[in-house]
């Protein structure tokens, strides 16, 4: 009787993985921006620290690792029927070694959609996908509606080399201005708090002299995403001074 419960348990244990959409496991899955309480939070563009965010769900052994800047290897447990799994509390943890702030406040806030402060896992999570222009898109949402989204290319880069937008001067006071090396036409404008926080929203139609007035922004840092109208993003940081 004991060897026909272990043998049900190593079936059920080998089943976890394999109900889930192969799709899961064939990719290498590339960080491409977190909603936390709404709000979107993208991976900054830092010079001197390329750091791509990725998650990898490996088919035979339950775990899943996690890594921006650190690097999280949790258990994973699946569901045998829907697309959604757990993870284990306290999972381990390897420090990264990014020095830049804006890398470490955003890892804080990746790692923030799995786990909270005191490393408890923030379960369920489902997940999805998404397919557009060949690119495959995984969505995975906690317990409390915060977001991870990845593609199954590094698309960030690839954009960020396709639009090459500028922004000066920076550090900027009062008129930040903004130019382009490429004919772009049609494109939107969101600026972001270094928290994520969207303070700004408009339409290149919209601009005057190709500049934006930022004398009332607090002092610190801003992300400014570009979006052209056939869905691709850049990416520009700022100081106000």
């Amino acid at each position: 009787m004991k060897k026909i419960k272990i043998l049900l348990l190593i079936v059920f244990a080998s089943l976890s993985s394999y109900a889930q959409d192969p799709q899961l496991f064939e990719n290498t899955w590339y960080l491409q921006k977190v909603v936390i309480d709404g709000n979107d939070i993208f991976p900054p563009n830092v010079v001197t620290e390329q750091i791509t965010g990725t998650i990898q769900f490996f088919e035979l052994i339950d775990i899943v690792s996690i890594n921006y800047c650190d690097f999280t290897d949790s258990l994973i447990e699946y569901d045998l029927v829907s697309n959604i799994f757990t993870l284990q509390d306290n999972p381990s943890i390897l420090i990264g070694d990014c020095l830049d702030s804006t890398n470490i406040t955003f890892g804080i806030n990746y790692f923030s959609v799995f786990f909270n402060s005191q490393h408890f896992a923030k379960n369920p999570f489902s997940y999805s996908f998404t397919t557009e222009n060949g690119i495959l898109t995984l969505t995975v949402v906690n317990s409390l509606g915060d977001i991870a989204i990845y593609g199954n290319e590094i698309l960030s880069i690839q954009y960020f080399d396709n639009l090459s937008f500028e922004v000066y001067p920076n550090p900027v006071k009062d008129e930040l201005f903004i130019a382009s090396k490429t004919s772009i036409n049609d494109f939107n404008i969101f600026i972001y708090s270094i928290n994520g926080k969207l303070i700004l929203s408009i339409n290149d139609s919209e601009l005057s002299n190709n500049s934006i007035d930022v004398q009332k922004f607090n002092r610190g840092i801003y992300f400014m995403r570009f979006e052209d109208n056939l869905g691709r993003n850049a990416i520009r940081r700022f100081i106000k001074n």
